[in-house]
């Protein structure tokens, strides 16, 4: 008798440890798909507002161009600017370890 009462306890404890492994298991399951899930709709909204960042930097660009063919000497003059006296350039040496600095 005493032989089955030990063995009904070490299943009972071999039960619960596979009970608390579900459950467990059950629990990270549910935390990595919901997981999953916000970052597929965290990707969609970014890839929503790259699109649309695109589409002002294509607006942008365009606005610029289009400014820039209009713009004459005149145009520029009566802005303010002016031609520079100096000008200053970068330039590479040919071993391609430094730049220099060469006025014109």
């Amino acid at each position: 008798m005493k032989a089955k009462i030990i063995q009904i306890k070490e299943n009972s404890v071999i039960f619960y440890l596979l009970l608390v492994g579900i459950v467990s298991f059950a629990v990270f399951y549910i935390y990595f798909v919901n997981n999953a899930v916000r970052n597929v709709v965290l990707r969609e909204k970014i890839e929503n507002r790259i699109a649309i960042m695109q589409t002002e930097v294509s607006d942008l660009e365009y606005r610029y161009m289009e400014t820039e063919n209009q713009m004459t000497l005149e145009g520029a003059l009566a802005l303010g600017l002016v031609e520079p006296s100096q000008k200053n350039f970068l330039s590479k040496n040919p071993s391609g370890e430094k730049l220099s600095l060469y006025n014109r």
